[in-house]
């Protein structure tokens, strides 16, 4: 992305797959999976990204974005620069995803409830059995399980 290309990628790691996320997001780039990567699939996509302006437009404004942030020594260098950074480009793409989950997806409340619930039920279970062994047991000691005569 620095040098303002538009980008075709083929992730074979998970961080690939990630930063290709991210490319397609900005609008930048496509991406292909090997498992479906053919001639046909590969140079039609190359075709589109060469063709199409808007990937051009976007891969140049992401690589400005890029070159705009990188780091200076000095910390009043740094305010300088983050405020003209801001002022320039905007901040949405300084803001992380996280603010646009909703407050039981940002606090996996959902994943919360289907552990606490997984774990009752194997309570329960625990239990269950528990007390139906504990009950046999008794009825045997006291010999009720057995036929009198």
């Amino acid at each position: 992305m620095w040098a303002g290309v538009p980008m075709v990628g083929i992730p074979l790691y998970e961080d690939q797959i990630d930063n290709l996320v991210h490319v397609e997001a900005q609008g930048a780039g496509l991406t292909l999976d090997i498992n479906d990567l053919t001639s046909e699939t590969l140079s039609r996509t190359i075709r589109r990204v060469m063709t199409v302006p808007g990937f051009r437009y976007n891969a140049e404004r992401v690589s400005k974005i890029l070159r705009d942030l990188q780091n200076t020594d000095r910390p009043v260098d740094n305010v300088v620069r983050w405020i003209l950074h801001v002022t320039r480009f905007g901040g949405n793409h300084l803001r992380p995803a996280v603010m646009d989950l909703n407050y039981v997806q940002r606090n996996l409340l959902d994943v919360y409830l289907f552990i606490g619930l997984v774990l009752a039920s194997v309570i329960m279970i625990n239990v269950s059995v528990c007390y139906l062994c504990c009950r046999s047991l008794c009825r045997i000691g006291r010999g009720e399980h057995f036929k009198k005569e």
